[in-house]
């Protein structure tokens, strides 16, 4: 009899340390993903917690709001209790319950917002957040066309080939693409082991991201001497590029 009155006790206590979910929502943050990729649709993560007083209004007003329901049938969505996740809580930056946040089946963040949303603004955001993702995935398929065509130019080997390689791949250092842009940037790394003169265009390109990718690949290759400035005004740069693509030209380090 004691033990069972201590089980009981201790099924209340963990049944009432986990954060209070809506209804048909799932726990399940990687099968989310993989719904929303299958069904080619944003995912939506809401980050919440068993202490959380506002987390816990929304589930029960916000959430079985009619007009709330019906704009989540465009989602795949999952709840997340931080104390439970946190690990995940941690790689999405979570600071404040409740957040919620809008990616893309790769896991690439869109939107978010954080704090108590009553069901008019919180249909509206995810209104805005729906078009949002349209763009990002219109976006990343434009950096996988273009991550395409650097692969092309750089098969066929010519001088002037790879130049137009790396400025394409310089401007998707400079977009930050997620997985696209972490590609290009490893394509970069092994182009300037063979051949660090054709990276030194990076220091002229237009962002400034794009130039401190390129001083930092040339400054891994090419030793503490390569000391370019990507903040220097054009005219510095253009004078920097010149000297260093006559040092490599004559074989110098």
């Amino acid at each position: 009899m004691r033990f069972s009155l201590v089980l009981a006790l201790a099924v209340t206590v963990v049944s009432t340390s986990l954060a209070e979910l809506p209804a048909g929502w799932s726990t399940n943050f990687n099968a989310t993903l993989a719904d929303a990729k299958t069904n080619h649709r944003p995912a939506l993560v809401f980050f919440t917690a068993s202490w959380c007083g506002p987390c816990k209004m929304m589930v029960r007003t916000t959430f079985t709001n009619e007009a709330m329901i019906k704009a989540l049938g465009g989602f795949s969505y999952v709840a997340v209790d931080i104390d439970e996740q946190a690990p995940l809580a941690r790689v999405h930056e979570i600071t404040a319950v409740p957040t919620f946040k809008v990616l893309t089946s790769e896991g690439d963040a869109v939107t978010s917002t954080s704090g108590f949303q009553s069901p008019e603004v919180f249909v509206a955001w995810l209104t805005n957040a729906a078009t949002d993702f349209t763009t990002a995935v219109a976006r990343r398929e434009e950096a996988n066309r273009k991550l395409a065509e650097a692969d092309a130019l750089l098969q066929k080997g010519d001088d002037a080939s790879v130049s137009s390689s790396v400025a394409v791949l310089f401007d998707l250092c400079a977009q930050r693409e997620g997985e696209v842009t972490q590609t290009a940037i490893t394509k970069l790394t092994a182009l300037s082991q063979r051949q660090a003169a054709m990276l030194l265009a990076g220091m002229e390109h237009p962002r400034l991201s794009a130039r401190i990718q390129a001083a930092n690949l040339l400054r891994a290759k090419l030793g503490d001497s390569f000391d370019a400035d990507p903040w220097a005004d054009a005219s510095t740069r253009q004078k920097f590029v010149a000297q260093w693509r006559e040092k490599l030209a004559g074989g110098k380090p």
